[in-house]
């Protein structure tokens, strides 16, 4: 079948709802898009070609070990992973695959694949604004085909979708630039009423600029472009309430349309500017690219030193930055010339550019219809392209603005961007995945971060403990509040009143002077307390508060005297390949606020306590979600990780910390090799019927037939074996019978990707008969030691299994201690053996002084069997 048609016919059961059955075995998964990356969340689609399924994701850091999944059954599959509460972790690596499931349970899955999440600018976030572009509504229109298809008739409902998602969004304001309506149409006022309709149903302000479609399908702007299509939508003559130094062309009202309708305002300590990048027409009805640089020029000469966003329809290209010709000539209706698709006045603008530079954060285009980022020569903002919502990839974007920057996303309208994409086909020496591509554009021309200094913004509160509208508050609960900017202290503390009013207030502020916390003597019980900063504290830049800011809560009946406790998210299978890895978790507490989450860890011996970093900033909440990453490498092997977490009212974990055990193993599988419970190495004496214990840990997975125990050369079969954690952790059990005399034995293992590792021990010793010999000198840990508060052992290796007597003498000779060790016991092992004294005899503790152990094995005392320890009471 042809591949064009059969994806038409998809999309026609697609809109006609026929739940068509597949003759298929399982779902087909094609086009498998990571569409948006942000900071909190991520956006995959894909398709199922060949039958409607449901969707989901496997994912995780390191390795998936959670999963989202949608029951719709559907062809067309876009899932949003933002897990509950608070969404992805920012500037995280995640693996991840997709999986569908028709309605027999049939389920196919992905490959594993990689993204990680923005890392947002460190300041506040101020704002979140959206843009939609290019959506060129022209419903009366057929739909066409080729490189630049397009799903004409749908263009109204498309445009009603990409507002209903925008208003997800909450946003301050949505920009539109230019070509709201496509020239092919009609009826452009039946059009600009659709557009008009749709648009009004956004929550917030909108702000449109005309594009080149506009001045292209009225004769004039008289009942034309302005007065029939851009005015109805938002009066440039009245400014827009909570929008401040609002400014616009004074040609506005005059009869020209060449480039006349410029405007520009500031909203939260931005300044933005709406440029007319479009000449009137010519007389071939063609319009080319214009801006008006002295109007330009003044704006920005007037507004200097406040960080600006450009806004405009027509493009500055680059030369490093590739359009097709098929592109070049439609949008310049039938030229090759790429100066064409550029403004006419381009070395003017760039010019007006260059002198306001160090105040502009971007130039944001349209008119080509695709995701692109670029950087000209000599500047250091982004000129960024952004895809239209009429064809594929049928998106619109968010931005999100920092004090110190800012965060572009692209987002897909769901099934509409595949309906769309069903109209490309391979057209003037391209494929149809090249036109895809091209308009999909790179992940990094879709989302990315810019950061640059902090804008000049009016202090504001970040986040307070007790919360405001908390209930059960404990009476010894410090209220925190954290400011957004450093902030003159003595001013601030003055501007502050609690009602009603606690005793025995202090202030403290934290090092960077944006957190205030106040201690007290406690607050009445069952009393509900107001907080108030007024508008006369400052910040350190002597910025003023812009409006007094309360909060409120209730207190409880008791004081908090337990401290938070924390739970360490696991990583998966519990093994790490990194030997630097990351961790998250979350702390909380039911009565006061989190200020301190740290950790520690064995390496054998346990490291220092060090801070972990709260993921949204600061401590200040009684649920905070942590991130710490062990900086040291750690070893081979298994590591244990301990976290403390301390309240405002000072309670901290003291004793129950909260524990996490993870295993750090290299590229290799890595073999533990034990005998009769302990780690044996070369040379080591063994009994003549032992146990060999083998653990293979490997993060790649291991089949039983890949691991291979060898006694002199020669395979042997395992006893039992068991295997854990998605075959990651195995364990295997061989007992053979040994003859007196040394013993190899070697372990080989290949994990599922093919690495190697074997481990050994040569000249293992065992001994059945003749004189038992103790190797090596025996040895006590601690020592001296402390009895009452300490015990020590002694340690010493045995060359076969004997009954052993342990006396312990004092230097006059009199015996204090005798304890009795049974042949192949603990103590009476071939091999290693540990024992221990707590430092008693007859009942009491011994007092200080020197003592003398004698080890007696089958009834004689071998060469070695003496020795020495220290009793010292501290």
């Amino acid at each position: 079948m042809d591949t064009n048609l059969y994806r038409k016919l998809q999309v026609l059961i697609l809109i006609l709802g026929l739940g068509a059955s597949s003759a298929f075995a399982a779902p087909e998964l094609t086009y498998d898009e990571l569409t948006t990356v942000a900071d909190d969340r991520v956006v995959i689609t894909w398709v199922t070609s060949n039958e409607p399924s449901t969707s989901g994701i496997e994912y995780g850091i390191g390795f998936p070990t959670a999963s989202t999944e949608e029951s719709t059954l559907t062809y067309n599959h876009y899932l949003e992973l933002y897990p509950d509460p608070d969404g992805l972790y920012p500037n995280t690596y995640y693996s991840y695959r997709i999986f569908s499931k028709n309605a027999a349970d049939q389920t196919t899955y992905g490959e594993y694949k990689t993204f990680k999440t923005l890392d947002p600018p460190s300041g506040q976030l101020l704002f979140t604004f959206a843009s939609i572009t290019d959506s060129q509504l022209a419903t009366d229109v057929a739909s066409t085909e080729g490189a630049r298809g397009r799903p004409y008739p749908l263009t109204g409902d498309i445009l009603g979708a990409a507002v209903d998602y925008i208003n997800l969004f909450s946003p301050s304001f949505t920009v539109v630039k230019g070509d709201l309506i496509d020239h092919r149409t009609s009826d452009p006022a039946g059009q600009s009423t659709i557009v008009q309709t749709k648009l009004g149903n956004l929550s917030s302000q909108v702000f449109p600029i005309p594009g080149n479609h506009e001045k292209e399908i009225w004769a004039s702007k008289t009942g034309g472009w302005f007065d029939v299509l851009l005015q109805p939508i938002f009066d440039p003559t009245s400014a827009p309430a909570g929008f401040s130094n609002y400014t616009w062309d004074s040609d506005i009202s005059g009869a020209t349309e060449d480039s006349c309708y410029n405007y520009a305002f500031d909203y939260r300590g931005y300044h933005f500017v709406m440029l007319d990048s479009v000449r009137q027409r010519d007389v071939n009805n063609q319009c080319d690219g214009h801006v008006d640089t002295a109007w330009l020029e003044n704006n920005l000469t007037a507004n200097a030193g406040k960080k600006t966003f450009i806004f405009m329809h027509y493009v500055i290209t680059d030369e490093a930055v590739q359009i097709p010709e098929k592109v070049i000539t439609e949008v310049t209706g039938g030229s090759t010339d790429m100066n064409k698709i550029d403004l006419d006045n381009r070395s003017d603008f760039l010019a007006v550019l260059d002198t306001h530079k160090s105040d502009i954060v971007g130039v944001f285009m349209g008119h080509i219809h695709d995701n692109n980022r670029y950087y000209h020569s000599g500047f250091d903002f982004p000129f960024v392209r952004t895809a239209a919502t009429v064809q594929y990839p049928v998106g619109y974007n968010i931005y999100k603005v920092y004090s110190n920057g800012y965060m572009q996303l692209f987002y897909k309208v769901p099934s509409y961007t595949e309906i769309a994409r069903n109209q490309i086909t391979p057209e003037a020496g391209y494929s149809d995945v090249y036109w895809e591509q091209f308009g999909f554009g790179s992940e990094y021309s879709r989302n990315f971060v810019a950061t640059f200094s902090e804008v000049q913004v009016p202090p504001t509160i970040e986040s307070t403990a007790p919360s405001n509208n908390s209930t059960n508050v404990a009476l010894n609960q410090p209220v925190i509040i954290t400011f957004t900017k450093q902030m003159s202290t003595e001013t601030t503390q003055n501007a502050i009143t609690i009602a009603p009013d606690v005793s025995g207030k202090s202030n403290s502020w934290s090092n960077s002077d944006t957190t205030l916390t106040i201690s007290h003597a406690g607050f009445s019980a069952s009393t509900g307390h107001t907080v108030t900063v007024g508008d006369a504290a400052r910040s350190q830049d002597n910025i003023q508060f812009a409006a007094p800011f309360s909060f409120s809560f209730t207190s409880g009946t008791t004081t908090a005297t337990a401290p938070p406790e924390a739970v360490i998210d696991e990583i998966a299978n519990d093994i790490t390949n990194d030997p630097t890895p990351t961790f998250t978790g979350i702390a909380t507490d039911e009565t006061s606020t989190i200020t301190n989450v740290e950790y520690r860890i064995s390496t054998p011996t346990w490291s220092e306590w060090q801070a972990c970093t709260a993921l949204d900033g600061a401590f200040d909440s009684n649920q905070e979600n942590f991130t710490f990453t062990i900086t040291s490498e750690v070893t081979r092997g298994d590591h244990e990780i301990q976290i403390r977490c301390t309240n405002a009212a000072g309670v901290s974990t003291q004793t129950d910390f909260t524990s996490y055990t993870f295993y750090y193993v290299g590229n290799r599988p890595e073999i533990i090799l034990k005998a009769d419970g302990t780690e044996i190495i070369n040379g080591d004496p063994i009994k003549a019927s032992p146990s060999f214990e083998v653990t293979v840990v490997t993060d790649k997975g291991l089949n039983l037939s890949d691991l291979t125990f060898y006694l002199n050369q020669t395979a042997i079969d395992t006893t039992t074996a068991s295997q854990e954690n998605n075959t990651t952790r195995t364990y295997a059990y061989y007992h053979p019978t040994l003859s007196d005399g040394t013993q190899d034995v070697r372990v080989e293992a290949i994990d599922d990707d093919g690495n190697v590792s074997t481990r050994e021990a040569v000249s293992l010793l065992v001994q059945t008969t003749g004189d038992v010999r103790i190797f090596g000198v025996p040895l006590n840990h601690p020592n001296p030691f402390d009895p009452g508060t300490q015990s020590t052992t002694i340690s010493y290796v045995l060359s076969k299994a004997s009954n052993v007597e342990l006396n312990i003498f004092d230097l006059a000779g009199n015996l204090l201690l005798k304890q009795n060790y049974s042949s192949g016991t603990d103590g009476g092992k071939a091999g290693y053996n540990e024992v221990t004294w707590d430092g008693k005899a007859n009942g009491n503790y011994v007092g200080n002084g020197i003592y003398l152990y004698l080890i007696v094995a089958d009834g004689r005392v071998p060469q070695n069997g003496k020795g020495k320890l220290t009793v010292f009471k501290r």
